[in-house]
């Protein structure tokens, strides 16, 4: 019995050495905030932004925007936003177009 236990926790170490970088609610939480500081300095108001996990290393979704345009006034724009992590230090790269 006691051979199982040791191997259990060995298994167990080994497993969380190997885990390999994942988005957390945090790295969400800074990309949102990341996003934002974009689109604001190119003069859009954010309005919503929607991120799900794809995979542990992949986010998908959007940006909804609006710009006030002079002569065509509130224009609303929605980007498609994507996240990639990776796979051997937790970097990630992200992209948002219209």
């Amino acid at each position: 019995m006691k051979g199982k236990s040791l191997g259990a926790v060995l298994c167990a170490f080994a497993m969380a050495g190997c885990q390999q970088p994942s988005f957390s609610d945090e790295d969400i939480a800074n990309l949102k905030s990341e996003i934002t500081t974009n689109a604001s300095a190119q003069g859009f108001t954010v309005q919503e932004i929607g991120l799900i996990r794809t995979d542990d290393r992949e986010l998908s979704g959007f940006a909804k925007l609006s710009k006030d345009i002079d002569g065509y006034g509130i224009v609303n724009v929605t980007w498609s936003c994507s996240a990639t992590m990776s796979r051997d230090d937790g970097q990630y790269v992200w992209k948002c177009a219209p």
